[in-house]
């Protein structure tokens, strides 16, 4: 599957495909201010622009750089 440009918009099924974590610990997180809070496109669904997403495993991908050296 090709990788989701910036302006895309991910259903929580793609966040948890991309990020490899579990849909509970993606609310759990953005609760906690974790992970990038998702934007309401209708009173029953939501989603994350791609970019903010990336964003976070870029920053969690340098954090962890950071912690080894």
């Amino acid at each position: 599957m090709p990788k989701p440009r910036d302006d895309d918009m991910l259903s929580p099924r793609d966040v948890v495909r991309i990020t490899g974590l579990s849909l509970s610990t993606i609310k759990r997180m953005f609760n906690d201010g974790r992970f990038p809070k998702p934007l309401h496109l209708s009173p029953r669904r939501f989603g994350w622009p791609a970019g903010r997403v990336k964003d976070w495993l870029r920053t969690l991908q340098d954090q962890s750089r950071s912690t080894r050296q």
